[in-house]
Order: C-alpha cells, then sequence, then structure tokens
C-alpha cells in the first residue's frame, strides 16, 4: 500500500502545520506559567509580611495587656489608699 508522492506532501505538510501549532501552544504555556510564578512569589511575599505583622502586633498587645493591668493595678491601689487614709483621718 503506497501513498502517492503528492499525498505525502500533504500529510507532511499537515503534520508540520500541526507540529508548529503545538510549539506555540507550548510556548504560550510556558508564558502563562511565567507569569503565574511571578503571582505566587507576590502571594508569598505578601504572606510572609503579614506573618511578620502579626507577630509584631501580638508582642504590642501583650505589651498593652502589662501596661494596662499595672495601670489599673495601680489606680485601685491608689484610690483604696485614699479611702483608707480618709477613713483614719475620721
Amino acid at each position: 500500500m503506497s501513498i502517492e508522492v503528492p499525498k505525502k506532501t500533504v500529510i507532511l505538510s499537515q503534520l508540520e502545520n500541526d507540529v508548529q501549532s503545538l510549539k506555540h501552544s507550548m510556548e504560550i504555556l510556558q508564558s502563562l506559567v511565567y507569569e503565574q510564578q511571578e503571582s505566587i512569589d507576590s502571594m508569598e511575599d505578601a504572606i510572609q509580611l503579614t506573618k511578620q505583622d502579626v507577630h509584631e502586633a501580638e508582642k504590642a498587645l501583650v505589651a498593652a495587656d502589662t501596661y494596662s493591668s499595672g495601670y489599673w493595678t495601680m489606680y485601685a491601689s491608689g484610690v483604696v489608699g485614699i479611702v483608707l487614709a480618709v477613713a483614719v483621718l475620721f
């Protein structure tokens, strides 16, 4: 079973076109993957910065809680001291 020469040429030409189309599709796919990698890297950087911000905020909240607790203890002690002083004087 032999294929005629012109038919072979047409088949080879179509195969060449298909291969070129596949090559073009692969180049587009590669470009899309590269662009997505940049977005992924950007997201990873944002996540890392957010983690650092959360850690710093946590430290600030602990410090504020410590300061607040100390302030209210000092305030309450002052009020009790004044009440006792007034009670002793009268």
